[in-house]
């Protein structure tokens, strides 16, 4: 018995050029979210001719994260904060306004904030951001009660 390809995958297999080089991870919830940030990536990258590369995509400190390379005439020497918490600061390189790299990584930090309003396994509504066992997560009531232990509200703790 075969088990059916989910949309996202399907969606790889038909365009082996946006199948990230670095192998990474994020929960079943999270799909419908990066399959449609990578419709729109493709279809930026084919709108200007230019080349969009996944590098990686995973789950990293209960959020999505989604690297890409934009093969664009820009200047990388200034980096630019775009979200800065405690231990963690995001920098994407310089882009001039209505640039292809500034409307990639537009796509990107609405792909991140979509996800950060799912549950990672089941794409439900997540609830707050939570502590099981020293990993971070985005998940329901339901998918923390089958994964079992005990989460702590990361919101508790500042």
């Amino acid at each position: 018995m075969s088990e059916e390809k989910s949309p996202l995958y399907l969606f790889l297999d038909a365009n082996p050029a946006m199948v990230p080089d670095i192998p990474g991870g994020h929960g079943d919830g999270w799909n419908d979210v990066v399959l449609e940030a990578l419709k729109k990536l493709q279809a930026l990258s084919v709108e200007t001719g230019v080349g969009i590369k996944i590098r990686q995509i995973k789950e990293k400190f209960g959020g999505l994260r989604l690297y890409i390379q934009v093969d664009e005439e820009d200047s990388l020497e200034d980096l630019q904060v775009v979200q800065q918490t405690t231990g963690h600061v995001r920098l994407t390189p310089g882009a001039s306004a209505g640039s292809v790299r500034e409307r990639a990584y537009a796509i990107v930090r609405e792909a991140e904030d979509a996800a950060a309003a799912r549950c990672e396994t089941c794409g439900a509504s997540p609830g707050p951001l939570r502590n099981l066992g020293g990993y971070r997560c985005r998940m329901c009531d339901a998918c923390l009660a089958k994964r079992g232990g005990e989460a702590r509200d990361l919101r508790e703790t500042r």
